[in-house]
């Protein structure tokens, strides 16, 4: 009966979350926060839902939103901006749980390290709304990758903290030497897990060529490198990222056909729209709205500090980076900082010390729905006109028909490499060959002379420009790759020459 029970649920959540999809593609309404207020209502009519729980979202639901985000982040992109997001991440981080926690001991007298428990809760941001916005929008890339990057990785930092602060809690002693080397341990081990874990799989996909078998892979690789992480006592998170990044930037590129890298990104882009749609649905059913009402003040002053320690944390840091030749226009950092929305994280966070007795269990737990709930709703609807406000939209729609064609283009010459595989393997007769090749080179020089009537007199020249020298940056980047692979190259020569590479087109 209980099987029964969870089938029966799942169906009906995914059929709901259907039924939304559908009807926010005609509305400008934002899709996660859509799901919340369903979830209200379930909630309201007194239904009985699946249990959210820290076990759920962490173990199940977290390692897939993790690791679809990583694949799809480009190293060169991180690298780019790397001194930013290292700061926002990881240094924003702490200084958003300090305040967090000061200012709830200045205001209300908690113990500060409770405040800070609350503080490392609610510090994780959960980007999803914003980033689909900014690609229906036409924002720029270089800010949607530092709001991604800031948040894959924020995630690993908040939870790190949290798990220092709440073994804190539970000795009742506090050393600043011991927490620092935890942090070091947690998040180095996670590195070093995620990279074993990720060169593995990488290796594995070297050697096969079965669609199948590197899905497969690539799900094991995420909850294998979590659980045995967690195992060891170190971040899970780190670990998942860390992999997920090895996969994106050189199993995509270097151990993957055209079908599988499709059939990959497809999978994990189903996997991920499904696990959103059933857990923003939990979050709007596990908001307890009756107990807002008892402690209204508390949950006011919460949302208040959050946005405080956000705008200091960002402000500041972004600012800062143009002493590291990352400039961020003050535009950016206040999309940055309005735009850092909490989710499932900290709900998975404050879940995990249900069980725990400890005090100010009930307080910690109202103010993280309360500012998840603030943020969703409030952030969640005002983002947009904030963004189309500051004017930092750079559609151009000469250059978007380039695009269009060139990805065309990029798309074409890849199923002309997948003809020729298939019928050097035998799988097609000559005549079959012949046929759809030509239809496809037809289709290509078709494309080519659209292209060139696109850009030809336009004010695209400069893009163009960049977009030639881009490519050939990084087709000598695959080429020294390559070479350091098949032991033609040493290390620390290609790794020279890889450095040279990576500032030119950081430069271009």
């Amino acid at each position: 009966m209980l099987t029964e029970f969870i089938e029966t649920e799942i169906v009906l959540l995914l059929f709901v979350a259907i039924a939304v999809a559908v009807m926010v593609r005609r509305t400008k309404f934002p899709y996660t926060l859509a799901l919340v207020f369903v979830g209200l209502f379930v909630a309201a009519t007194g239904i009985e839902m699946i249990p959210l729980s820290k076990e759920l979202i962490l173990f199940l639901f977290l390692p897939p939103l993790l690791f679809e985000g990583a694949v799809h982040i480009h190293l060169d992109d991180i690298k780019a901006n790397i001194k930013t997001i290292s700061l926002l991440a990881v240094v924003g981080i702490i200084i958003s749980v300090i305040l967090i926690g000061a200012g709830l001991h200045y205001f209300v007298g908690m113990p500060l390290l409770y405040g800070m428990l609350f503080g490392a809760i609610i510090s994780a941001t959960d980007p999803v709304s914003v980033l689909a916005l900014f690609k229906k929008l036409g924002v720029s890339k270089k800010l949607s990758t530092i709001v991604e990057g800031e948040s894959l990785f924020n995630d690993g930092t908040s939870v790190v903290l949290f798990e220092i602060i709440l073994g804190l809690v539970m000795l009742h002693e506090f050393s600043i030497m011991g927490s620092i080397l935890e942090f070091l341990k947690v998040v180095v081990g996670g590195i070093v897990v995620g990279g074993i874990a990720g060169i593995s799989v990488y290796a594995l996909m070297r050697n096969i060529d079965d669609h199948l078998i590197e899905v497969m892979s690539t799900i094991v690789l995420t909850f294998g490198s979590f659980l045995l992480a967690e195992h060891l006592h170190v971040s899970g998170v780190i670990a998942v990222v860390i992999a997920g990044l090895l996969i994106g930037n050189y199993g995509k590129r270097f151990a993957m056909s055209p079908t599988t890298r499709v059939t990959i990104i497809s999978f994990w882009e189903v996997v991920v729209f499904i696990i959103n749609s059933i857990i923003f649905i939990m979050i709007g059913a596990a908001i307890p709205l009756s107990g807002f009402v008892h402690h209204m003040g508390l949950i006011l002053l919460a949302i208040a500090l959050v946005v405080v320690a956000r705008a200091v944390s960002v402000y500041p840091l972004a600012t800062l980076t143009d002493f590291f030749r990352e400039k961020t226009p003050l535009s950016w950092q206040h999309i940055i900082n309005w735009g850092g929305l909490r989710g499932s994280i900290p709900i998975a966070l404050v879940l995990g010390i249900q069980s725990l007795d400890i005090p100010y269990k009930e307080e910690i737990t109202l103010m993280t729905f309360g500012v998840v709930f603030f943020s969703l709703v409030v952030q969640g609807l005002t983002i947009a006109p904030l963004i189309r406000w500051l004017k930092v939209i750079e559609i151009n729609p000469d250059k978007l028909e380039a695009d269009r064609l060139l990805a065309e283009k990029a798309a074409i010459k890849c199923a002309l490499r997948e003809l020729e595989e298939i019928h050097d393997q035998g799988e097609i007769s000559n005549l079959s060959y012949d046929k759809v090749k030509k239809e496809y080179e037809l289709k290509f020089q078709n494309l080519k002379k659209e292209y060139h009537a696109c850009v030809k007199g336009k004010t695209l020249l400069h893009e163009v420009e960049h977009y030639a020298r881009k490519k050939a940056l990084l087709a000598e980047k695959g080429a020294l790759l390559d070479q350091m692979e098949k032991g033609l190259l040493g290390e620390e020569a290609g790794a020279e020459l890889i450095r040279k590479k990576d500032q030119q087109m950081d430069q271009s």
